[in-house]
């Protein structure tokens, strides 16, 4: 990548948990000898949850052989991950996989914390893992002051205020038919102890769709209720940006009454009837009024049928679709929109796993 900073990435399909992580991350090593780094200083890593993390048995076998192998080439090794469904990497869009990032660079230090019961008070275990993970950085004193004062002394203001001195990656646990993420709490603990100008990325867990449980990963453990953070400093300058499959449409809409993560109101009208006239439907089409069936999250309709082998009722499988490919989105001050999708209908009321201000 650089003479600042080296990185590799290493992949697996193998059906053996402990084999796919340890390929994974021997493969992910040798990226990194060839880009010239020697041992990995910090690592992300990401397995199909369906595959891997069926159970507390099969995820320990792969976590113990990613920490093995890690370790083994350097002790001191920090890295944090999560079972997901589907996995991203420079070798594409992978399912049923394993892949790992290693990365080694002076210029870069992390700490690593946990919050555990996110069930019980995600807000708390938000603030304890990002606290933990401060508490364990240990900035470097002389390489990234230098770094910093010859950017301050080459630098205008207009581009060194771009530059950010810290960060946040935090993964966490995400939802299951029992019970929702609550990353918004999640994300309300972390920011109360960082600010809002600290910049956090990450995601939650997930479990192929099948959403009966899913694990977050740490420095070799692992946890079903938790919060993992991993802070960041460095004197390099670091962007972010992030991105989703979805299209913007010319339909606004403002929400005129809403209640935690109920919209009430959406123009003066009831939520679910002005949700059906945007997609150009009556509310009828878009939801079966005699049906209380739609009490779950919003998983792809074949899913519930492959998880739970049951077929739903054809008016519940057409609003699960139109949540699914027509979403609503939150637009921030720099365009960015931020998708929301609704999970169910309620006395006319649109129902969301995340907070939405009024």
């Amino acid at each position: 990548m650089g003479k600042y900073i080296h990185a590799g990435t290493g992949i697996s399909s193998a059906d053996d948990p402990a084999q796919a992580g340890k390929e994974a991350v021997e493969m992910a090593l040798e990226k990194l000898k060839e880009d010239g780094g020697k041992k990995p200083d910090f690592a992300l890593v990401f397995c199909s949850g369906g595959k891997y993390g069926r159970n507390d048995k099969t995820i320990k076998q792969f976590v113990d052989a990613v920490h093995e192998a890690l370790t083994s080439a350097n002790k001191d090794v920090k890295w944090i991950g999560c079972t997901t469904a589907g996995e991203i990497s420079n070798y594409g869009l992978t399912e049923n996989s394993a892949v790992v990032l290693v990365v080694e660079s002076e210029y870069v230090q992390v700490g690593v914390g946990v919050g555990e019961d996110v069930l019980n008070d995600p807000k708390k275990a938000g603030a304890t893992a990002v606290k933990q993970a401060l508490e364990t950085l240990k900035p470097d004193k002389y390489v990234t002051p230098y770094v910093k004062y010859l950017a301050q002394k080459k630098k205008k203001p207009i581009e060194s205020i771009k530059y950010y001195d810290y960060w946040v990656i935090a993964l966490s646990r995400g939802l299951t038919l029992g019970s929702p993420g609550k990353e918004d709490e999640v994300a309300e603990g972390i920011y109360s102890v960082v600010g809002k100008r600290i910049p956090v990325i990450g995601g939650t867990a997930g479990d192929d769709m099948y959403l009966k449980n899913n694990y977050v990963l740490s420095n070799g453990n692992f946890y079903s209720a938790a919060v993992v953070c991993m802070a960041i400093t460095s004197g390099l300058k670091v962007g972010f940006s992030f991105s989703h499959g979805y299209e913007e449409t010319d339909e606004i809409t403002v929400v005129t009454d809403a209640e935690g993560n109920v919209v009430k109101e959406l123009d003066h009208k009831p939520a679910g009837i002005r949700y059906a006239e945007l997609l150009g439907m009556k509310f009828e089409e878009l939801y079966d009024v005699k049906s209380r069936l739609i009490n779950a999250s919003t998983p792809v309709v074949k899913i519930f049928q492959r998880a739970f082998n049951i077929k739903l009722d054809p008016k519940v499988s057409k609003f699960l679709i139109n949540a699914l490919t027509n979403p609503l989105a939150l637009k921030d001050i720099y365009n960015n929109l931020y998708i929301r999708i609704p999970k169910k209908i309620s006395k006319n009321s649109l129902e969301f796993n995340q907070k939405i201000p009024k």
